[in-house]
């Protein structure tokens, strides 16, 4: 069964996030009913239901090609990490990599809201864990380059604040949340 966006339910919950009219991504409200749960440099995330986020993307409409070029490479990068096994070894152990998929990316044309919905992933962030260390980013490094390779584009660049460590000491798995940690520079090799 596919899954549905509902436009205007989206626009609804967006719209109780906002202070005023402002397209400015500063502007959004962190109000006692709706906390932000992460930002990066382009975007800052929300929860969206009971197992979804909303990212609101601050560049607006005019960056909805570069949000569908990050969708496709995204995606492609889910597809690959679940049929190749992708590992990190952290502490002598190896922990499966995976890529969360973006399920949506919405435009609302008349405010310039360009927001994408994915998975909400439980967890606690690598960076926040005890398993960051330099031979984990040399790692995240290495996984960086071969994706670029595999996924034919250069400007991947995954850091631990971007990954979710799940199951660590069952069936230990790291789940990237963003592929960039900034969208701006992902390019398609030519």
């Amino acid at each position: 069964m596919t899954e549905r966006l509902n436009p205007a339910e989206l626009e609804q919950e967006l719209k109780a996030f906002k202070r005023d009219t402002s397209t400015d991504w500063y502007e959004w409200n962190i109000s006692d009913s709706v906390h932000e749960i992460g930002s990066g440099s382009d975007s800052i995330v929300f929860p969206y239901g009971k197992d979804k986020v909303v990212k609101i993307y601050k560049d607006g409409i005019s960056f909805l090609p570069q949000l569908m070029l990050y969708q496709e490479i995204t995606n492609e990068g889910f597809k690959l990490c679940k049929k190749q096994n992708h590992s990190i070894q952290i502490y002598g152990r190896s922990f499966r990599v995976y890529v969360n998929p973006i399920n949506f990316v919405y435009a609302f044309g008349q405010s310039d809201t360009l927001c994408a919905i994915s998975k909400r992933i439980p967890g606690e962030r690598l960076f926040d864990s005890h398993l960051s260390d330099i031979h984990t980013i040399d790692q995240l490094c290495i996984l960086d380059s071969r994706l670029d390779e595999k996924l034919g584009v250069k400007g991947i660049s995954i850091i631990d604040g971007n990954i979710k460590v799940v199951n660590p000491h069952t069936f230990p798995k790291l789940i990237i949340t963003d592929l960039c940690s900034s969208i701006n520079f992902l390019k398609k090799n030519k």
